[in-house]
């Protein structure tokens, strides 16, 4: 478990996971098709993640990150995934709202374990 940026200035609350290699080449195949369309490649390393959380305020944060620093090595089980479903973020005053565009099955699977 982890913060974006980092746990000083945390503004988004994550979980990492293991995944299968497949999870990595459907991430670089996506940064491949966006290229064209005029979106730049991600230059930093794929890091499979789960964002649990973002923050518009201080408040609580601190008693987060304290029982976040307890779990880090916690091990939440496995799933195998069927699908990758693309959403839309659309960030609001109100909050994140999510949209799903499309689904796509993923062949044979993708095994994660969040940690």
């Amino acid at each position: 478990m982890g913060f974006f940026p980092n746990e000083h200035r945390p503004r988004a609350f994550w979980c990492g996971i293991a995944s299968s290699p497949n999870l990595a080449d459907l991430a670089a195949d996506i940064d491949r098709a966006l290229v064209p369309l005029g979106v730049e490649a991600e230059t930093r390393p794929f890091t499979p993640h789960l964002t649990l959380a973002r923050f518009k305020s201080d408040e609580g944060i601190r008693e987060v990150v304290h029982a976040a620093t307890d779990m880090k090595s916690t091990d939440f089980g496995a799933a195998t995934e069927t699908n990758f479903h693309l959403y839309e973020s659309l960030l609001k005053s109100t909050g994140a709202q999510y949209n799903r565009l499309a689904s796509f099955p993923l062949v044979g699977g993708s095994t994660a374990q969040a940690h």
